[in-house]
This record gives structure tokens, sequence and C-alpha cells, in this order.
């Protein structure tokens, strides 16, 4: 049924700049575990981990990730959604690119860069925010440091889903938790935020995935530190129930306020 969907996440070890690798741990465990699944999300730059060697570890929109990202939608009936670094016009963009189940594409660039990780310096910035249409369902894509951005993030009436995609590190764990807490009641959105695990070169991430309902409640978690493939079942119906009987979003202030 359209107004349901079921949504699972990979919170996964990544391998460092080993794409070879990552894809075949990766493959073994959608094969095993996946089950019936409408979506699918790994986490942001999935195949490499989040680099500073951009150019080491970069694909084209016909390459060998993006490849598996179709194969494996068609071969699962699922979309696929996760980030992948992509070069393009002689510079790079942090890619979250969405794959229905006939092996179609869309896509979102991150658009706020992680200045403290320079990630300024090696990428460009998207300059175009992304709601697309799956299954009935109206759903915002957004990239890690986005999450910090409200204003980037505001429903505008146009979304029921906020997908993030992300490599939050440890140290900053709680912050990550508030804002996708914040971002799902004022917002009154499901939240489906997907984590790495392990460690690279300067960071350890303990994962903190979660599936988040309008009233920012948890339906799912991941466990930390552990590489799982997991989800839940939402309910579009059950959504527009709520808002319709708390609709807060009518009172929300306009962008020219201040």
């Amino acid at each position: 049924m359209e107004n349901k969907m079921i949504v699972k996440f990979l919170q996964c070890h990544i391998e460092w700049e080993n794409e070879s690798l990552n894809l075949q741990r990766y493959s073994q465990i959608i094969q095993d575990e996946i089950g019936h699944c409408d979506l699918l999300v790994l986490p942001e730059t999935f195949h490499c981990g989040f680099t500073d060697t951009p150019a080491h570890v970069a694909q084209t929109m016909d390459g060998s990730v993006l490849t598996w990202m179709r194969q494996t939608a068609m071969r699962h009936q699922t979309a696929l959604a996760g980030s992948v670094v992509i070069a393009e016009k002689g510079s790079h963009v942090n890619r979250l690119v969405f794959v229905y189940p006939d092996g179609s594409i869309t896509w979102y660039d991150k658009r706020h860069l992680f200045r403290m990780g320079n990630e300024h310096h090696r990428f460009s910035p998207g300059n175009r925010r992304m709601v697309i249409q799956y299954r009935g369902w109206r759903i915002l894509l957004l990239v890690c440091y986005d999450l910090r951005f409200p204003v980037w993030a505001r429903n505008l009436e146009d979304y029921d889903m906020m997908l993030i995609v992300a490599n939050w590190p440890t140290p900053r764990r709680e912050v990550w938790n508030v804002l996708l807490k914040a971002r799902a009641i004022e917002n009154q959105s499901y939240v489906v935020a997907v984590n790495r695990v392990g460690n690279d070169l300067l960071n350890r991430y303990s994962g903190d995935s979660v599936i988040l309902d309008p009233r920012g409640q948890a339906l799912v978690a991941a466990p930390d530190d552990q590489e799982v493939l997991m989800g839940t079942e939402l309910d579009l119906n059950a959504l527009r129930k709520f808002r319709a009987k708390f609709p807060a979003f009518l009172d929300r202030d306009g962008f020219n306020v201040i």
C-alpha cells in the first residue's frame, strides 16, 4: 500500500577509501538480511568514508558505485539511497543519490559543507533543495551538516519524510540526537537518519541511526557501535491524522518576520 512504507537502514563500518571491500560486504549483508523493503538507506560516502582526498575515490554518474546501487535496487526491488563522492565539472560534490527500484535515479548535492573539516575547500556546495516523490510519499534529502540548518530543512508543507545520511562522529553524538528530535518535532515529519560506525583516520563513529515519528519519538534505534540492518513500517495516514489534530504548521512565522 502506498500509504505505508517499510524503511530500513544499514548502519555500517566503512573501510577507508576501499570501495571494493565495502561494496562486497554491503552486498552480502543486504542479500542475507534485507527481507521485504521499500527503501534502504546507506550512510554518507558509504563507499569510501569522509575522505580528505576526493580525487582518489571520486565517481562519475555511470561509475562502479552508481552501477552497484542500480543493480542492488533492481535485484531487491527496493529504492536505495546513500551519498557518493562525484567528480563533475572540474570539481567534486557530495551527492545523495536516490535510486528507484527500476534503476532510475535522482539526487541532491550537499548544500552545507563542513568547514571545520575543510570540506568547503574540497567540494562544491549544492544549490537546490530537493524533495522527491516515491510511492505517494514526499521525501526531503539532506546530508550530515545540513542537519544544523533549520531554514534549509523547513517543512513548507511539501514533505512527509526527512532523510538524512551522515558520517557524524562520536564526540558530537548528543548534538546529532538533539537536532534530529528537533527537526522531527518542528517539521511534523518522520525522520530517517543513518550514520556509520567504526573508525577512520581522525574520528570514531558510534552510529545513533534512528527513525523518528513526528513527535520526536524513536520508532527504531540502532545499537551503539554495531553494524546492523534494521527498520520499521511508516504510516502516511497516521502522519496526516497527527498533522490535522495538531496543525502547528499553520502558525509558523514567515521568513521576513525579522
